[in-house]
């Protein structure tokens, strides 16, 4: 059965719940920016029952303890930003009338075959990728049709540190890795607003992962299937050894916040830490004027980066012609046809070196 033939069996048998009640399964989305501590999270709450699927992206340099995303939707994902001419790394606005369009409902209908696919009929699933901070709304779209209902996890972590660890791994320059960041935390704010969602830093799960998830849970409205007083033994591999990738750098300071002033970044720090304090009408207003700031922003910008873009390209263009037509002549030229031998023999002599250092 292929993933078209899935999704049209789940579309025709998912049965609805009732008007007012709770949807029998809940879909964990744990939404925060790259190198907030997701991984950690999201791994932690494995253990304590939550499905993730068999297929996940696996350890690498950034990640020695793995990255706990399902390789499936990382590939959707990426594919959805590239054609949007994004990736990851990518702090550019994406316009919310892009998810109404017919492109992305074919993005929708892959993300539901695949969760259809990947976590079976699980009554806890979580779901973790850094890019569902942009992508949410495609997310939430396909919960609603499986009848699913997501509970959101905003995980957030000083913007310093993330900076730093972004360094680090990806040689991200701070005023790129800083919009990213802002970006990130702005849109995964706004679009949750409609969920139940709990608030929750990185710093507080590295202090105190049992409590830190008994109050997620409870926020959530949520039971863990292993309980967390008897799950020690279990956590204690998960936090131990600590990867707290970008400490050591506090939000305030000089090298990422370049002036005493209030920043955007910090006005958008201050609104999560209203979060996580419990303190959602604080939050939220605090994040519409950073929102709005952000908007203004994009407006002035924006075209401005097209134009500026379209002139380097026209003009990389008109480099590459003038650069052909001169390579042209070159291998029009009685000289390149009397050193064709010696460059053939050069060629040779390089692969038997290669082959040898083999």
């Amino acid at each position: 059965m292929n993933g078209l033939q899935v999704l049209s069996r789940v579309e025709a048998t998912t049965a609805r719940s009732p008007p007012g009640a709770r949807p029998a399964r809940q879909a964990i989305v744990v939404l925060g920016m790259s190198r907030s501590g997701t991984s950690l999270l999201t791994h932690l709450l494995h253990t304590l029952g939550a499905r993730l699927p068999a297929d996940l992206i696996g350890a690498d340099h950034g990640n020695p303890r793995g990255h706990w995303e399902p390789r499936a939707l990382v590939a959707i994902n990426d594919a959805i930003l590239l054609t949007l001419d994004r990736r990851w790394d990518d702090p550019r606005p994406i316009t919310e009338a892009w998810f109404r369009s017919r492109e992305a409902y074919g993005f929708l209908r892959r993300i539901m075959t695949e969760i259809t696919s990947g976590f079976g009929n699980a009554p806890l699933l979580i779901i973790k990728d850094p890019r569902i901070c942009r992508l949410l709304p495609l997310y939430l779209e396909a919960f609603d049709v499986l009848d699913i209902e997501p509970l959101v996890i905003l995980q957030v972590r000083p913007m310093a540190e993330v900076v730093r660890s972004l360094a680090d791994r990806d040689e991200l320059d701070p005023d790129h890795s800083e919009l990213l960041w802002l970006r990130s935390l702005v849109e995964a704010e706004w679009y949750s607003r409609r969920c139940t969602r709990a608030w929750v830093s990185f710093e507080q799960i590295i202090a105190d992962w049992h409590g830190s998830v008994c109050r997620i849970g409870a926020t959530l409205g949520v039971a863990w299937p292993i309980d967390p007083d008897g799950a020690t033994s279990l956590i204690a591999p998960v936090l131990k050894p600590r990867l707290n990738h970008g400490a050591g750098v506090t939000a305030g300071s000089t090298s990422v916040f370049r002036t005493n002033h209030p920043t955007l970044s910090r006005q958008a720090w201050t609104a999560a830490e209203n979060g996580i304090a419990g303190n959602e009408v604080a939050a939220q207003a605090a994040f519409d004027a950073v929102r709005a700031t952000l908007d203004d922003l994009d407006r002035m910008y924006q075209p401005l980066m097209t134009s500026v873009r379209q002139r380097h390209e026209g003009a990389l263009a008109v480099i590459r012609q003038r650069n052909e037509a001169a390579l042209a002549v070159i291998r029009a030229s009685t000289c390149w046809r009397i050193t064709a031998p010696l460059r053939a023999i050069s060629h040779h002599l390089q692969r038997a070196r290669s082959t040898r250092n083999v």
